[in-house]
């Protein structure tokens, strides 16, 4: 069930509460919709019948609630089904109703759940009846002829209706109430008729009585008077005896101009009105309503809860007076309830600077004391308990600060602050003492978070650094204890009776004593009974010495000095709610718990609990001096008397409201398995009968309080259960009973230990038909049967046993030609793979022939400085390529080695030294960085096997050098590190490599994988299955962390000692041998990073030396590529005659392109971070750089690629590996190209003089068609000042964009430097007429200004236009 917080003011008054209008905060209602039964949202009639079940008019038809259910009985679909004015004639359970919006009538027979059909013996009856009403137990209507008596009979086929007439009347009645002996009916001319049944006298109240000339909206006869409301003109009441009239607004504005849905008595001296814009509580002084004085007060004031939900939707309102309940109907927003139980409830609200209560208490003076976490210590104005009680901040308290607090039994009040002070107030003298505890080393303990005093006159004190007890009478901590990981934090404190402090803490329950001096926390009382050890949220010890701890999901009841568990109250079973925070005892000894959705309390005498259900959820609680409990909720104070509470604790009689089968509710005249259960509503059956195939039984419960919350019930069905048992379900399931008879018997718990009523019924269970007679001979048949199917069924298995033994026969033969199938690429495999060691074998060869004569001629002084970087280079790529191919031969050797391992001790630094040493000759001739330090002792020994281990060193940094593309740092380092108790030796090898080598690029020349094709070119990671194989064999592991532009990082565990050995069947131990084979020679020296540091600088100063720049002006080439040897390259071939640029990736390239603007840029296809391809697309459509060419070089030579790298606008596209004097003649060849168009058009845009220039212009290349048509363009549109590039672009029918790179690329020129030189140009030729001034010429070729058309005419010609002339006669003569 849905809860939805709307708030109500002047409930308050109804309920003897002072009128404060911020009350409207405290009260609840239930929202009851269509998502929890309804069957419409529309509520236009509410009708409460005897049994307390509530009847609902919706647009569908009627519902029935039971204040847990809903039952729907909807209105079949002919015409209107909106059902108002329900009234029912108790004597044959009938329920008659008008239908909203037609002058028809309907019947329900409660007892059937049937709508009755209808028939008159006067034509034309059913559909002429206005409105109906009860009256005398008669059911009277009203027709176009007046008033009728609606006499019916009932018979098999439905009811017959004998209208009779009553009164005739001579205008069209609208609508009709009846009220004592009297009917009340409202005509089309706004007059009412007051007939009287006995006297047939006529009594009329005319509408202008009523000082209104609007209609009359609604009128109801409540207590003998008739109540009136007008359409935004007032509510009247009126006494037909005494015929006096009483305009309600008269005294109070609020009901002047309001229109009064609905109104009903609470009682004889409260009226509620719901309007349309608010709930009013109109409180007479006394009962005579014609002259009483009388009160107003809104229920629902300025709240948009209130809009949202009720305002202009109110249709109907009834008042449950024994529940002391308002319910409300609404148009589209469902039934709401509101609980007017809370009479004996006073609540007190906080402003919003009080809040975090941390603990309250009352003194002996009377005065209210608030400590809060975080705003101070707050004390009431007044000692007086009000709900209006005000409260000011403490005169001590700093604002913003934490505070604590706790009464003793002497009516002390101990107080703790933030800063460490304690403060302690004396009840007789109002005397203010303080103290500031210091403990030991720990000096003053800080925050105080929680206080108590105990018997013994210490101070429990909670802070964040741990528990303290403090001896205030001698300034001292005589015992502490710092949390630790186990106790973090206490959460609550109390002493029992026998000076026992019980601590609550988030790792459960503590008992806290001194022992030897030491403060001692004793555990494992949840241990003992079974519990979970978790956050305790209160302890508490009740007048009887019993220990109560609330955990989230139970409370638990326990004796202090036994260690059994005296109760146990759980969630959902024993309780209805969780996360008790706060416990109190009472005067008499009951204990009250404050909850997550109300309080609950507990006889100790007898145990039984019960719950107050309330909107707010409780925090802390203390006593009162006058024995009234004081909450702390969320919604600020509320205090009650227990006693007066308890009293309203209800023990209704509990009613059977709905039955259901099979976990389905039963319908009145529904089959179920073939069976009718219900023939008229369960709560008026005494006993049932049900088949076997109904023995899933539930029961539905209501005691029709309307209750929110239900509240805890004894059941038992006998014979089954002779004890009582007790739940807070509404729903009592008895699953797969067996045959037999059963009684249930149920009733409510009392907590005050008064007698309750008993609700019983009987029903039988049928035996199963397999347990009957006829099932018997049924058994005997079926044995026949079966006997007879036997022998068919072995028949039919054998040929099945056949048909089973063929298909196996086929699925040999499938598998062996599939092992046939998977050897045969096992052997295919086998071949590649020693086609590949062929191919790398093979290598070697050539590669000695190419390496021995470069490393002669980097020897030989005699070679050329020019020569001696490029031959230094070639050597360097063949030591790479060498190197690959030993790790491949490497590979397939390992391979061929089965996983027996020979294992002996051997030196660690011996092992990692010949790995690093393998590679000694790469080392030093490229650009690698190798960060080891050698000369690091390694002490530690390890049983390997020596040939495997020095393989998988190699392997690792042979990938490592790739990685980095033989040209970066490689860091190697070794380290010992513990992992689950077991020591590892460590082998980590970390490079700084760009790309990220992928789970799908790992590749191994394995016998499984042989075939697989590379899927990362760049990097892939050879051999790594295979290393991870030999390395499990030795019992370690390898771990491969990757991560972009930051490397890969390899380490290799191996574990210390050979005990992981002994009992794997696959090693061999064997003495140590020596490191090396072959016969002794001198052990190469490993070339370290900081030993090339300055070989490589001498080896750039070298290179770059070469590259310093020739005198004059020399064009720029930018280098786009990833591979370090290859700029160096590009630097060596065209820094002698270029300024070369270089960017190690696309996206530096980019940037260094629109900053320098070089004249040609050169740039590899395949980088990191951004390739060739977007780095061409990206500066080809930059107006900026789209001029520049680019020629792309790269290793892909598919034609796609060619392609590709064309459409994205490269100007030429060459292979790798390319020719160097072929590259050099294409550069040239461009940047000349692009110079000899710029000249061109150049050319075009200066004033030609003399026709030897034409001539001589005539044989320069011919400028480009496009150039040529905006030459034409522009010249046509000289005059024009408002021609622009927008309007070019338009009429050359392209986007601005588009134009502008077009034409930058073809030209060099922007298109506002074009369209401006030919602007000039033209000038400078009329300027040589001598026939305009300066002035006519400007505005002759698109200028409205001549100081801008001078300024630009300078730029271009250097020179005024008034001298422009005068210089070229100058030339001329010369």
């Amino acid at each position: 069930m849905r809860t939805v917080i709307v708030f109500f003011v002047a409930l308050c008054c109804c309920l003897g509460i002072s009128a404060n209008p911020l009350l409207f905060h405290q009260f609840g209602v239930n929202h009851l919709t269509h998502e929890n039964g309804l069957a419409n949202n529309t509520i236009l009639e509410i009708y409460q019948d005897k049994t307390g079940f509530l009847w609902l008019g919706t647009d569908v038809g009627i519902t029935r609630y039971d204040g847990v259910h809903f039952h729907n009985y909807d209105l079949p679909e002919n015409g209107s089904r909106a059902v108002k004015r329900i009234y029912e004639m108790e004597q044959d359970s009938l329920l008659w109703f008008k239908k909203d919006g037609l002058k028809e009538i309907a019947c329900f027979d409660k007892k059937t759940g049937l709508y009755l059909p209808l028939e008159s013996t006067q034509d034309g009856l059913l559909t002429d009846i206005a409105d109906i009403c009860l009256a005398d137990s008669a059911l009277y209507g009203i027709t176009s002829t007046g008033i009728v008596r609606l006499n019916y009979q009932r018979n098999n086929d439905g009811i017959r209706i004998t209208p009779e007439m009553v009164m005739e009347a001579n205008r069209e009645l609208l609508r009709l109430q009846c009220g004592g002996n009297s009917l009340y009916t409202l005509d089309e001319s706004n007059q009412i008729t007051i007939f009287n049944l006995k006297t047939k006298q006529k009594q009329f109240l005319d509408y202008k009585r009523l000082n209104t000339t609007k209609d009359i909206a609604k009128f109801k006869v409540l207590n003998g008077t008739l109540w009136i409301s007008t359409k935004w003109n007032g509510t009247y009441c009126y006494r037909p005896e005494t015929d006096e009239l009483r305009m309600l607004g008269d005294s109070n504005e609020r009901l002047k101009y309001l229109d009064v849905e609905d109104i009903d008595l609470k009682n004889d001296t409260t009226l509620i009105a719901a309007t349309s814009h608010s709930i009013l509580c109109v409180t007479f002084a006394h009962a005579d309503y014609i002259k009483a004085p009388l009160h107003v007060s809104e229920l629902s004031f300025d709240n948009f809860m209130y809009d949202s939900f009720v305002k202009n939707r109110i249709t109907k309102l009834t008042i449950d007076k024994k529940n002391a309940i308002i319910w409300l109907g609404t148009f589209g927003k469902g039934l709401m309830k509101s609980n007017m139980k809370d009479k004996n409830i006073h609540r007190i609200l906080l402003g919003s600077e009080i809040k975090d209560i941390n603990g309250v208490a009352q003194d002996a003076r009377g005065y209210i004391w608030l400590a809060t976490k975080h705003n101070g210590l707050w004390k009431s104005k007044s000692n007086t308990l009000s709900t209006d009680m005000k409260f000011e901040m403490w005169e001590h308290s700093v604002p913003g600060s934490s505070f604590c607090l706790f009464k003793d039994n002497n009516g002390s009040l101990w107080i703790g602050q933030e800063d460490g002070t304690v403060s302690w107030i004396n009840p007789l003298s109002n005397k203010l003492t303080q103290f500031k505890p210091e403990y030991g080393e720990i000096g003053p303990i800080g925050n105080i978070e929680s206080i108590y005093h105990c018997m013994h006159n210490r101070l429990w004190l909670v802070t964040k650094k741990g528990l303290f007890i403090y001896d205030y009478q001698n300034d001292t901590c005589v015992g502490a204890i710092s949390f630790n990981g186990e106790v973090r934090k206490v959460t609550s404190m109390y002493e029992d009776g026998d000076g026992i402090m019980w601590l609550g803490t988030n790792n459960g329950v503590r008992r806290a004593e001194m022992k030897d001096g030491k403060l001692v926390l004793d555990y494992g009382r949840e241990d003992k009974v079974g519990i979970p050890r978790t956050e305790v949220l209160a302890v508490y010890v009740n007048r009887h010495n019993q220990l109560y701890i609330s955990y989230a999901d139970k409370i638990v009841q326990t004796d202090g000095q036994r260690e059994g568990i005296t109760d146990v109250k759980i969630l959902q079973k024993d309780m209805i709610s969780g996360h008790t925070s706060c416990i109190i005892d009472d005067k008499s000894g009951n204990t009250w718990m404050g909850n997550n959705t109300g309080i609950m309390v507990i006889n100790n005498k007898t145990k039984v609990s019960y719950t107050y259900t309330f909107p707010e959820r409780f925090f802390n609680v203390c006593q009162l001096n006058d024995g009234n409990l004081l909450w702390v909720s969320s919604t600020g104070l509320m205090y009650f008397d227990p006693r007066e509470l308890k009293s309203r604790n209800h023990t209704n009689k509990l009613y059977i409201s709905d039955l259901g089968i099979n976990y389905n509710i039963v319908e009145i005249g529904k089959e179920i398995n073939g069976q009718v259960i219900l023939k008229k509503p369960i709560y008026l059956m005494d006993e049932l009968i049900l088949k076997h195939a109904n023995n899933s039984v539930m029961f539905c419960l209501s005691d029709f309080t309307y209750d929110q919350t239900p509240n805890k019930i004894e059941y038992r069905l006998i014979p089954v259960q002779q004890e009582w048992r007790n739940t807070y379900k509404t729903e009592l399931e008895f699953s797969d009973l067996e045959a037999g008879k059963y009684t249930l018997e149920v009733r409510p718990i009392s907590i005050n230990d008064e007698e309750v009523p008993l609700t019983t019924i009987n029903f039988e269970v049928k035996k199963h038909w397999a347990k009957t007679y006829l099932a018997f001979v049924g058994y005997i048949l079926l044995i026949v049967s079966i006997l007879a199917l036997y022998r068919y069924y072995h028949k039919a298995k054998e040929a099945k046993r056949t048909f089973y033994r063929k298909k196996e026969e086929i699925l040999k033969n499938s598998l062996a030609e599939a092992v046939k199938s998977q050897k045969e690429e096992c052997v295919v495999n086998r071949l590649r793979n020693q086609a590949r060691y062929g191919m790398a074998r093979e290598l070697r060869t050539p590669l000695s022939l190419v390496t021995a004569p470069l490393k002669e001629m980097m020897e030989d002084e005699s070679l050329s400085a020019t020569l001696q970087p490029k031959t230094k280079l070639a050597y360097r790529s063949a030591i790479g390529m060498q190197d690959v191919c030993d790790l491949m031969l490497d590979i397939y050797r390992q391979e061929d080695e089965n996983m027996h391992l020979t294992v002996g001790e051997y030196p660690a630094h011996t092992i990692i030294n010949n790995a690093i040493s393998s590679s000694n000759e790469l080392l030093n001739i490229a650009p690698i960085k190798l960060h080891y330090d050698k000369n690091k002792p390694i002490k530690t020994s390890l049983w390997v096997d020596r040939k495997k281990m020095e393989y998988i060193f190699r392997n690792i940094l042979s990938n490592a050098y790739r990685h980095i593309s033989y040209s970066g740092n490689v860091y190697v380092k070794t380290f010992m590190k513990n992992i689950d108790g077991m020591a590892y030796f460590c082998f980590q090898v970390e490079d700084d490599g760009k790309d990220v080598i992928q789970e799908s690029a790992v590749y191994v020349l394995s016998k499984e994988e042989g075939g697989d094709e590379l899927t990362n070119q760049l990097c892939p990671e050879l051999g790594i299955l295979l290393m991870k194989e030999q390395i499990t064999a030795h019992h370690g592991d390898i771990h491969i962390e990757q991560k972009k532009d930051s490397g890969t990082c390899v380490t290799v565990f191996i574990p210390m000692g050979k005990e992981h050995f002994e009992k794997d069947s696959k090693v061999e131990f064997v003495e140590a041998e020596p490191a090396s084979q072959e016969p002794q020679q001198e052990v190469p020296v490993i070339v370290t990073a900081e030993e090339k540091e300055l070989q490589m600088s001498e080896e750039e100063q070298m290179t770059f030396s070469m590259a310093v720049p020739a005198p004059g002006t020399k064009h720029k080439i930018l280098v786009i590529e990833d591979h370090k040897d290859i700029r160096l390259y590009m630097k060596v071939l065209f820094g002698a005659n270029y300024t070369v640029i270089m960017a190690e990736n696309g996206e530096e390239g980019v940037r260094l392109a629109r900053k320098e603007l070089p004249d040609i840029i050169l740039s590899d296809v395949m980088m990191p971070k951004m390739d060739g391809f977007e780095c061409t697309r990206i500066l080809k459509e930059d107006v900026k750089t789209c001029h520049i060419p680019i020629i792309l070089l790269t290793a892909l030579v598919g034609d796609m690629d060619i392609v590709k790298g064309i459409e994205y606008g490269a100007d030429d596209y060459i292979v790798k590996p390319f020719n160097p004097e072929v590259l050099r003649t294409k550069v040239k060849r461009l940047i000349k190209s692009r110079m000899d168009l710029k000249q061109v058009y150049m050319k075009l845009m200066m004033a030609t003089n003399t026709p030897e220039q034409d001539k001589e212009e005539e044989e320069k290349p011919k400028e480009d068609p496009f150039i040529r048509q905006i030459f034409e363009i522009v010249e046509n549109n000289l005059q024009n000042p408002t021609f622009n590039v927008k309007r070019l672009a338009e009429m050359l029918n392209m986007s601005q964009p588009t134009l502008y790179r077009h034409v930058k690329m073809l030209t060099n020129y922007t298109i506002i430097e074009l369209i401006r030189g030919v602007r000039l140009k033209r000038a400078a030729e009329l300027l040589r007429t001598r026939k305009y001034s300066i002035q006519e010429v400007s505005e002759m070729v698109g200028y409205n200004d001549a100081p801008t058309f001078r300024k630009h005419f300078v730029e271009f010609y250097g020179t005024t236009p008034s001298t422009f002339a005068n210089k070229e006669e100058a030339e001329e003569k010369k």
